[in-house]
């Protein structure tokens, strides 16, 4: 049954071709990865993914991918360790899909080095990471998963676990329309009810009624792969040459009886398979012509065929070796080669024991990418908050705590671009001159901290369903404060009344328990007044968006002053 890797979307300029290049030529395509990482990735002590500028890493994690992909076609076991610096460079809520991908080729490789259960738990990562992607691509890969899911619990002998996960990665590929991926899905629901049907691994043989219903249905997979493969190959899809419908063919001729129609089915998928080098396929292809020759009694050659596949199993370190030395130890016992059978139940002891340590040593290694993982993200999390307090603070008024003048022009920028009816009001404190000559700048600084906490509270909810943006206050100078709201189905008197309620809670701030005087030689009573000048409109101008209504809002500004303050004029 074999895993998909599914397909890494382009996130560089120019690895489309890449992308396209690892299918056919994976050797070429390492060679030209290899140079484009070397100039990515930092060099020199203390270097690796962690090191890689925020900037790069979507970049740098996608190029690791394809050459984890072009490794998995070559089953170059340094795929694992691509696939475990990707995972290092990505945040799975800033970039849920690549993550996904990285986990579902990070499984393929602990599946290859006989951890299946650290690929289970890639696999559930991955699925989870899913949830917070949307899209296509998402859905398609989605399926995939779910697929490898079941390709995992088939390799840890639960074949049954593994049929009912196919029922729905069979309907998910038929709806996706990738007919690839429905030839795959369905070669694997084929292997695992031969598994039931075949009886390994101790296991009785189904029989009755549920040998039937199953057979039945490996016949109907196997004519959907077949339909499946072909319009793969007409469409064009990549390594598309029919090889999974011919395994399916090969098996269903076994099943039913016709060895010599299932060894032509089966010499033919080993071809195929071959062709394209995936090495671990072509042993279980190998392991099925075996299997197909010793039914027909021709053990000579089905050793030969077993020990080509053990030469490449044993290089893989994969379950598939456990069971390709097993079968070599059967089909020598019935040649009555005693040693060499006991020699192959060596190795096939070996090969399980090999498998164990792997699933140890790969576990070690997912801890350590783990713990590596968490320190990298303790860093960039505090790297974030860093950043995050520093672009606050240069967008803040660190006095009253209310937005400057610097978020008040992007925020006229971002309603420029959205072409927003906008009502703008200056607002501006009367004779605070005065104020801090007569009791202080200290106290000066407090009045604008208590009238710009006022008019915060008596901003304007947003409204409607769906609700307009509600309104922003900017302390854009020293007690001039510029309030902008969408007027959305406003008339201009409901704008007025927004904006002199703004206005007027400034004269409503209780000031007792300040009125304490520092140049005068008499106590006094502190109160404060606001004028304030609004306008409405559009703001067009791009290199100044709120210019124009800026200075309609500021000459209404002046005739409230002029006409004796503590009043708003316009629009």
């Amino acid at each position: 049954m074999p895993s998909e890797p599914g397909t890494a979307v382009p996130a560089v300029t120019g690895t489309a071709r890449l992308a396209g290049l690892v299918d056919t030529d994976p050797v070429r395509a390492t060679e030209e990865l290899d140079t484009l990482l070397s100039d990515l990735l930092p060099e020199g002590p203390g270097s690796g993914p962690g090191t890689v500028p925020d900037d790069r890493r979507a970049d740098v994690a996608h190029l690791l991918l394809l050459r984890a992909r072009a490794g998995h076609l070559r089953r170059d076991m340094s795929a694992h360790e691509d696939t475990s610096a990707a995972l290092l460079l990505l945040d799975v809520e800033q970039e849920p899909l690549l993550a996904a991908q990285a986990l579902n080729m990070h499984a393929i490789s602990s599946g290859y080095l006989g951890d299946l259960h650290a690929q289970l738990r890639c696999l559930d990562r991955g699925l989870e990471a899913l949830l917070r992607a949307d899209g296509p691509e998402a859905t398609r890969l989605r399926s995939v998963m779910r697929h490898n899911l079941a390709v995992a619990l088939y390799d840890l002998g639960d074949a049954r676990g593994a049929l009912g996960l196919l029922a729905d990665a069979r309907r998910e590929a038929r709806d996706l329309g990738h007919p690839r991926q429905q030839e795959w899905v369905l070669m694997s629901s084929v292997a695992a009810a031969s598994f039931l049907l075949r009886g390994y691994e101790g296991q009785s043989p189904l029989q009755g009624e549920e040998r039937e219903r199953l057979l039945h249905d490996v016949g109907r997979w196997t004519a959907e792969a077949v339909a499946a493969a072909d319009r793969a190959v007409e469409v064009g899809e990549g390594l598309a040459n029919r090889r999974g419908a011919s395994w399916c063919q090969a098996r269903h001729a076994q099943l039913n009886g016709d060895a010599e129609a299932a060894l032509t089915f089966a010499r033919g998928a080993v071809v195929l398979v071959g062709s394209l080098g995936e090495m671990d396929v072509l042993a279980r292809s190998r392991a099925l012509l075996a299997e197909i020759l010793m039914d027909l009694d021709r053990l000579d050659e089905a050793e030969q065929i077993l020990v080509e596949a053990t030469e490449a199993t044993d290089r893989l370190g994969s379950v598939t070796s456990v069971m390709v030395w097993h079968m070599l130890a059967v089909c020598r016992e019935r040649r009555d080669d005693l040693r060499g059978a006991l020699a192959a139940m060596r190795c096939y002891v070996t090969a399980v024991t090999a498998s164990r340590d792997m699933q140890v040593h790969s576990t070690a290694a997912v801890n350590a990418a783990r713990l590596r993982r968490e320190e990298v993200e303790r860093e960039r999390d505090t790297w974030r908050r860093a950043s995050e307090h520093e672009r606050r603070a240069a967008r803040v008024d660190p006095l009253t705590g209310i937005e400057n003048r610097r978020a008040f022009t992007d925020a006229m920028v971002e309603h420029a671009r959205e072409r927003t009816r906008l009502a703008l009001a200056i607002i501006d404190l009367d004779h605070f001159k005065t104020v801090n000559d007569r009791f202080g700048h200290v106290v000066g600084d407090e009045v604008l901290v208590r009238v710009g906490a006022a008019m915060l509270a008596a901003l304007p909810a947003p409204r409607g369903t769906p609700p307009t943006p509600g309104a922003a206050l900017f302390r854009v100078g020293g007690e001039e404060f510029v309030l902008a709201f969408a007027v959305g189905g406003l008339h201009d008197r409901a704008v007025v009344r927004v904006v002199d309620r703004v206005r007027a809670s400034v004269a409503a701030v209780d000031f007792s328990d300040i009125g304490v005087p520092v140049r005068d030689e008499h106590y006094g009573d502190l109160a404060v007044t606001a004028s304030a000048g609004v306008a409405i409109g559009v703001p067009v101008d791009a290199a100044s968006p709120a210019g124009g209504l800026l200075r309609a809002a500021d000459q209404h500004l002046y005739s409230a002053k002029h006409h004796g303050r503590d009043r708003l004029v316009g629009p």
